[in-house]
């Protein structure tokens, strides 16, 4: 036993060379490497060390928060670039969606809608502070640089709630354009077993893209009366796709269609007007046909009404393009029967606009006719027109509508004997020019003075001949008790 107690302590003294021979030949290869390579290279071997530690460990090390925040940012994807051919949504990760699972749902969801084109972007948008409203502000302002960024013309972006085991997904939309909607989020319950969005989520996308078209074709009637036939054809191919979807969602209902397709025939009807095609016109009006049977009279009287306004409009123009008259027969029929809803009592100054353009065509009509009926008619019309679209309430269209009664006029008296008509076409002429000024409009202002000027050369040329044709009568001789004689 004695000599067992002496010799056990004799292995752990062997040992602690050995425990110390690990450190001592690190230090050994370290001092052999700064003699040869100096202080650079053993830097290196140590970076080296320091990358194989954290690839050896690195399911670890990419846990970490400030690891884990820069492998997200560097590995994230570059945002992708929208088509500008189709209205698009853009959609970010949702805040707290376990496994993408809401993201996935949506997204798929929205492919079935035909007609945009869904971008997914490789970024998240976080709600972070105390007070709401300033949150989201800050929200919508990040989400308008993405779309700027993209292109897209919607950012849907949000968060998902969970409570006994349910998610709601909260998700806000961000458009490019400022458009005048009730809000700019929805909370949207998924269904417990087809997992289908509910129709308040296609309700609010379909009122979304519905004020997107008018937003977009309101910044391009503002610019009514330039050329801009090049800037509409994006959003006259947006417009066509979106309305080739055949499915029918809640939110996208036959009204809403109908109100689109007739963005589309608006913005079709300028192109036509403005660079000298007819086919833009002919799609127009095969548009403005097919709204008529989705917004029908007895619905939404007054926007069926704005239909067979606007569908006139699109006849005239391709009425004075053509050697016959038909079209230009539709146009007047289109707008007589705008004015059966469009009374003087309801809506006065749109039944103004209509009585001035139904003067237009009827104007076009009795110009290729024979006869004055047509004319008369023109005249009667620019006049009903003048009585509620007075130079007070609209000056511009006031003063259009005095220069064509005063064509119309000019066109009656070439055909009468008498003077009157063209008397009556000057004081229109000259009525027009009191708003039409050369600083204020100097294109119309030179129309309507050579419109003018031909008038009054008209009435010239018949009281020359008039005064000719008195000096050209025989003179009786005067009779011997005439007192002027002087006998």
């Amino acid at each position: 036993m004695a000599e067992g107690n002496e010799t056990s302590p004799e292995p752990q003294e062997a040992s602690r060379p050995k425990q110390e021979e690990t450190p001592l030949i690190y230090g050994e290869v370290r001092k052999r490497i700064y003699k040869r390579l100096g202080l650079k290279g053993l830097l290196g071997l140590s970076v080296l060390g320091l990358l194989a530690s954290i690839w050896w460990n690195w399911e670890k090390v990419q846990k970490q928060p400030v690891v884990s925040d820069l492998v997200r940012l560097l590995s994230r994807k570059p945002l992708p670039k929208a088509d500008p051919q189709r209205f698009s949504i853009a959609m970010t990760h949702l805040e707290n969606d376990i496994g993408g699972e809401n993201e996935r749902l949506v997204s798929e969801a929205l492919k079935e809608f035909e007609g945009i084109q869904i971008i997914k972007l490789d970024r998240a948008l976080t709600l972070e502070g105390t007070i709401p409203e300033v949150e989201e502000s800050a929200g919508h302002e990040q989400a308008r640089k993405y779309l700027q960024a993209t292109g897209a013309d919607i950012l849907l972006w949000g968060t998902v709630l969970h409570h006994d085991g349910k998610s709601l997904p909260k998700l806000y939309w961000t458009t490019a354009r400022d458009v005048n909607r009730d809000r700019g989020w929805g909370r949207y319950q998924l269904g417990s077993e087809s997992f289908e969005l509910p129709s308040l989520f296609w309700e609010d996308l379909g009122k979304l893209l519905q004020l997107l078209a008018l937003t977009q074709h309101a910044e391009f009637e503002d610019q009514r009366g330039h050329y801009i036939a090049d800037q509409l054809g994006p959003f006259i191919n947006k417009v066509r796709k979106l309305l080739q979807d055949g499915v029918m969602r809640p939110g996208w209902s036959v009204a809403a269609r109908a109100s689109t397709r007739h963005l589309l025939a608006d913005a079709l009807t300028l192109v036509g007007r403005q660079t000298g095609e007819n086919a833009p016109l002919e799609e127009a009006v095969a548009a403005y046909r097919t709204a008529l049977g989705e917004r029908t009279r007895q619905r939404v009287p007054l926007d069926w009404a704005a239909t067979q306004n606007d569908l006139g409009a699109a006849l005239t123009v391709l009425g004075e393009r053509e050697a016959g008259t038909a079209r230009l027969e539709e146009a007047v029929a289109a707008y007589r029967a705008a004015l059966e809803e469009r009374t003087r009592q309801r809506v006065p100054l749109d039944w103004a606009a209509t009585q001035h353009n139904l003067g237009n065509a009827l104007l076009r009509l009795g110009d290729r006719e024979a006869g004055t009926a047509r004319l008369e008619e023109a005249v009667a019309a620019y006049r009903a027109a003048l009585e509620e679209g007075t130079r007070q309430r609209v000056p511009l269209d006031w003063a259009e509508t005095q220069s064509n009664l005063g064509i119309a006029l000019r066109l009656l008296g070439e055909r009468e004997a008498g003077p009157a008509r063209l008397e009556e076409a000057v004081a229109a002429f000259r009525a027009a020019l009191e708003v039409r000024t050369r600083q204020r409009m100097p294109l119309e202002w030179a129309e309507t003075r050579k419109d003018l000027k031909a008038v009054l050369q008209i009435l010239g040329q018949r009281t020359e001949y008039r005064r000719a044709a008195v000096h050209a009568r025989p003179v009786p001789p005067r009779r011997v008790s005439d007192p002027a004689s002087g006998q």
